[in-house]
């Protein structure tokens, strides 16, 4: 596949991971309604909408208290990690044309990068088993600057020059699925 897209000066590409190269979007989605399954709950109509809003301390608080559960908090967290880094590792694929984009930027030399607030752990085995791992230079923004770099591009100014700096201070497009 051709890239069509005119980079111009532009020597180097951050992309957001979930939704932009993995087709990964459902994953919590998956996750939660899985672990309410395997414990014989029905998925409320407005779970999902709610759930989503909460980080692995919240949601797992929200769930005991909502479904009256005789788990512990951390416990619950790290079952929802362990099933998205199942899930990420066996099930999640890229997107279509995700791979060939991504080679056609490589041979012409672009440096590239992920942008993700994901756990390394979470993404590293699919990008391996999707053979793009190898396509990437070594250098993820950090979780707090993708926050900033999505809301209010002043304040991600941080992560941009971290990035910056790794890249060579070689100006950059950051590429994702939702717009800024």
């Amino acid at each position: 596949m051709k890239t069509r897209f005119d980079f111009g000066r532009f020597r180097c590409a951050i992309f957001d991971l979930d939704g932009t190269l993995l087709n990964s979007t459902d994953v919590w989605a998956k996750v939660d309604i899985d672990f309410l399954g395997k414990r014989n709950i029905e998925v409320p109509e407005d779970f999902i909408r709610k759930i989503k809003t909460h980080n692995f301390a919240t949601g797992s608080k929200y769930v005991i208290e909502r479904f009256n559960l005789d788990e512990k908090p951390e416990d619950i967290a790290k079952e929802w990690f362990d099933m998205a880094v199942q899930a990420y590792a066996d099930d999640i694929d890229l997107k279509p044309g995700a791979a060939d984009f991504l080679e056609n930027l490589r041979q012409k030399g672009y440096k590239i990068c992920i942008a993700t607030a994901s756990d390394r752990e979470l993404y590293e085995a699919c990008l391996k088993r999707n053979k793009i791992f190898d396509y990437f230079d070594n250098c993820q923004i950090r979780t707090a600057a993708i926050q900033d770099i999505k809301t209010d591009f002043a304040a991600g100014e941080e992560g941009i020059r971290e990035f910056r700096f790794s890249a060579g201070r070689k100006p950059f497009y950051y590429i994702a699925y939702t717009p800024l």
